[in-house]
């Protein structure tokens, strides 16, 4: 999995560096969280490797808010959440 990181509308033109945590969810809702990601500012993507022994359902960037994210859900995230909302 990647982290896409992109330049902002408005403002410097520049990537930015930050640590943020991403947590994976089971098909039970149990989250498995990854933490202190260092996302670069030198490259657009940074690259997060996947819990082989985790059934990922669904993907949430920056977990705890450490970081500055402005987050887009993928598709099959955003129904496995709408899905399972009551269980995280």
């Amino acid at each position: 999995m990647h982290i896409k990181q992109s330049l902002p509308v408005r403002g410097k033109s520049k990537l930015h560096s930050y640590k943020l945590n991403v947590c994976f969810y089971d098909a039970d809702a149990k989250p498995h969280v990854i933490h202190d990601i260092v996302v670069s500012g030198k490259t657009e993507l940074t690259e997060v490797t996947l819990p082989s022994e985790v059934d990922v359902k669904a993907i949430y960037i920056n977990e705890g808010q450490h970081g500055y994210a402005k987050v887009r859900f993928d598709p099959g995230s955003i129904c496995w959440f709408t899905a399972n909302l009551h269980k995280v």
